[in-house]
């Protein structure tokens, strides 16, 4: 696989080759490595790997939302009865702390 397709005319600036941006970015769609990981382990500029990213039509830039599924309520909502109970084991405590 070639890095480079061709020279550019300054010394700072490189042209990277599709086949080259095709493999980064597929490396890091598939991969478990980071963005930041991506551009250290292929010597590439930080806003590089974002910018061959839209070119193929994935916006990286912005974040991404996943809805999770609805989780089941494990609130302790007492029933009307259970609170009653609770209520009423609360007043006994009261009475034998406070009026004895």
């Amino acid at each position: 696989m070639e890095r480079y397709s061709k020279t550019s005319p300054s010394k700072w600036q490189s042209q990277y080759s599709e086949e080259f941006k095709r493999f980064v970015c597929n490396d890091f769609l598939t991969g478990t490595l980071t963005k930041r990981e991506i551009e250290n382990k292929y010597n590439i500029g930080h806003s590089r790997l974002t910018y061959w990213l839209k070119e193929i039509g994935f916006d990286y830039s912005k974040p991404s939302i996943v809805s999770l599924p609805k989780m089941k309520d494990y609130t302790n909502k007492l029933s009307d009865k259970e609170e009653e109970m609770w209520l009423s084991v609360k007043m006994v405590d009261y009475n034998i702390l406070y009026l004895k």
